[in-house]
């Protein structure tokens, strides 16, 4: 009979079943990678095989039975036994999504078992040795707390000062990944470019233009990254329109007023950034956070991840219960902060702002992090707060006609920073004054008039 913490034949009913799918394309057996671990695995074979099949699973190989029977070496009858085993006996497990869940489920659980025992079996005998009572019962006390907080995969301890100077003079620390993005201006604000793993909130009132910029943002970090993908959830407008502003940014004219030969080169250069749309018209769960997050991963698996969109944060649902609004809204944004970190990408939210800039002067309405409506949340957790305007919308002073401002509020790599681009009717691009045509001309001086 197997012990409390061991289940031999848990074990290959899981590998069974990975390689009764056998294929990485499968929805199961990618949210099955994104739980287990070799070291869930009790018995040196069943790890040895998980291992394999991971392998395959990576290289986007097939790992049916026959396929990793062909990769076990010759003479290893350990391995060769335990999966002829495990051929003969196919069938007589159940292969349903549901049953297979519940099994890796139990499967963790008797791993983190496993841990738990042994670090109190630890602490039990460390406990034992020491002379002092008040000693003894702090380490038992502190023995307590890490079994507690042992989940399935392994615990995370903090790296000392020490330890991080020693991998700097190594060369092993770990470099943040800056992306040059294909703007200038851009790239000289943030010193070279955008960090990877980072948050970045555009805030802006309705009509601004933020959906568009985010668009344009988007496309100039994601064309610097070959062989990556986008992710766009757009919880507001159709997938359609998402598409029709892309093409008309990448040809630098509304999608409306291209002619034949303009509307295919730009579908042509917008297609060499593969971007995965997500509606509410054709993904009733589009706005559902933590359908953002599990697509997120899932995507993720299959090809690198750039950059991910959300279209906008006020509309994103959570399904855990709070008791403000400002509360659901700070939760969705630091899990949307964490997916950058995991994935290594890229996270760009919008953010709806209330009505308080509309109050400030007219010289500076553009967004500050108490204005939007997620209150400090999305500030707190990005590692860009970009508050965006366009001056037009309220001043008559032709001097702002077609002028798209953007002011860093917060830089967490940085100083804060103002840009200025062209809206170019929602296609952006360098800024350069329009010709004033009326009512916008210039009034004529007393000589003009004169002599007109």
């Amino acid at each position: 009979m197997s012990p409390l913490n061991y289940s031999h034949e848990l074990e290959q009913r899981v590998l069974e079943t990975l390689m009764h799918f056998g294929v990485h394309t499968s929805e199961e057996v990618q949210k099955a990678f994104l739980k287990l671990s070799t070291d869930v695995f009790y018995k040196p074979e069943h790890a040895i095989l998980f291992s394999m099949i991971k392998e395959q699973f990576k290289k986007e190989e097939g790992f049916n039975f026959v396929d990793i029977l062909v990769l076990i070496p010759r003479g290893n009858n350990e391995l060769h036994g335990e999966l002829s085993w495990i051929i003969d006996n196919y069938g007589k497990f159940p292969h349903g999504a549901s049953s297979f869940q519940h099994d890796i489920k139990r499967l963790l659980t008797l791993s983190q078992l496993r841990k738990q025992l042994t670090t109190l079996e630890i602490a039990l005998r460390e406990v034992k040795e020491c002379r002092d009572a008040e000693d003894a019962q702090n380490l038992l006390i502190e023995k307590m707390n890490e079994v507690s907080n042992i989940t399935y995969r392994e615990s995370k301890f903090g790296t000392s000062n020490i330890e991080l100077a020693e991998a700097f003079y190594d060369g092993q620390l770990e470099q943040d990944l800056i992306i040059p993005t294909t703007c200038d201006q851009l790239n000289q604000a943030l010193n070279g470019g955008i960090r990877a793993k980072s948050l970045v909130t555009i805030a802006a009132g309705a009509g601004v233009g933020k959906t568009g910029f985010a668009i344009y943002l988007m496309d100039s970090i994601a064309r610097t990254q070959e062989g990556s993908q986008c992710l766009f959830f757009s919880i507001e407008m159709e997938a359609r329109h998402i598409w029709m502003r892309h093409v008309g940014i990448c040809a630098g004219k509304q999608f409306e007023k291209l002619n034949y030969d303009e509307r295919l080169g730009a579908v042509t250069k917008s297609m060499q950034v593969p971007v995965k749309i997500y509606d509410i018209a054709t993904c009733r769960a589009a706005d559902d956070i933590d359908f953002i997050l599990t697509t997120a991963r899932l995507k993720a698996m299959e090809q690198p991840i750039s950059v991910i969109v959300v279209d906008y944060l006020g509309l994103v649902e959570n399904r855990g219960k709070f008791e403000r609004n400002d509360l659901k809204q700070s939760d969705i944004v630091t899990k949307l902060s964490k997916l950058a970190i995991e994935l290594n990408c890229v996270v760009i939210a919008l953010s709806q702002i209330n009505r308080a800039s509309a109050a400030r002067a007219v010289d500076d309405r553009c967004p500050w992090p108490h204005d939007a409506a997620d209150s400090s949340g999305s500030h707190r957790s990005s590692a860009l707060w970009l508050g965006v305007d366009r001056p037009e919308l309220y001043q008559d002073d032709p001097q702002y006609q077609n002028q798209f401002v953007v002011k860093c509020r917060k830089n967490r790599f940085g100083s804060n920073f103002e840009l200025l681009y062209g809206f170019n009717e929602g296609t952006f691009g360098k800024y350069s004054p329009l010709p004033c045509y009326p009512p916008f001309a210039p009034k004529k001086t007393k000589e003009e008039e004169l002599f007109a």
